[in-house]
């Protein structure tokens, strides 16, 4: 019998083989974009892994975000430029504690799911540990785009398979057990940033995998543009040397 195709949900590349089992879930790489990944045909339906993604969390918290890493993530967002006033959306492990320690400092949260709030209504968009967990990031970060505003800012915290605990537990690698239907490693995810429409990205390492800063890349059609008026009736003797 021939074994059927897998193709990879970030690359959408033919190239992707199986590479181990976890209790859980057979995994497979990715030979374009080193992405190691749970295939579709093994998991559930999408929309359930929608719902999932906001409401559960995967036993995370010895990485992310909760009591002073909120306060970090929070100074990051504001080093770039995240004024009192903003709008932002959050979801994952500790998100409560971000939404109090956020609105102390006059942010307001914009509350409900992706696909309820307006396109281009919101300054940042946080997820914790949620990225590529129990939905294919692809979409993820493409839902996420429509919703930021042009130069709108994205955090996230990832676990990364090139980080110092993957490396040092290896195959016991505590996340490998934790259900998630995606790894990266950090060249993997700054492509899938790039092409999902963020730059200026920056990243800072963690135990565990990563924190990345970047923003939505503004249109050049977006750009405003400054138009001027020059009164040239009856200055012929002055236009040619202005312009």
């Amino acid at each position: 019998m021939v074994e059927k195709v897998v193709t990879c949900p970030v690359c959408k590349g033919p190239n992707a083989g199986y590479e181990f089992r976890t209790a859980r879930y057979r995994l497979f790489r990715c030979s374009d974009c080193n992405l190691l990944f749970v295939p579709q045909s093994f998991g559930v339906t999408e929309q359930v892994l929608v719902t999932e993604s906001l409401d559960q969390s995967h036993g995370l918290s010895d990485f992310f975000a909760i009591g002073p890493q909120a306060e970090e993530h929070l100074r990051r967002l504001k080093s770039r430029n995240l004024k009192s006033g903003s709008r932002f959306w959050v979801a994952g492990e500790g998100d409560r504690r971000f939404v109090d320690c956020a609105t102390e400092n006059d942010l307001t949260p914009v509350n409900g799911s992706l696909e309820l709030i307006e396109n281009d209504t919101v300054d940042a968009c946080i997820l914790l540990g949620i990225l590529g967990d129990a939905v294919y990031p692809l979409e993820q970060l493409l839902s996420v785009r429509k919703v930021l505003k042009p130069g709108g800012l994205l955090l996230a915290t990832v676990p990364t398979l090139d980080c110092v605990q993957a490396r040092r537990q290896k195959s016991q690698w505590n996340q490998f057990g934790s259900g998630r239907l995606t790894y990266f490693d950090c060249h993997g995810l700054s492509a899938l940033l790039v092409r999902t429409g963020y730059d200026n990205i920056m990243a800072w390492p963690e135990p565990n995998g990563l924190t990345v800063l970047c923003r939505k890349k503004v249109d050049k059609k977006c750009r405003p543009r400054l138009s001027i008026i020059l009164p040239v009736y009856n200055e012929r003797a002055t236009f040619k040397k202005l312009i």
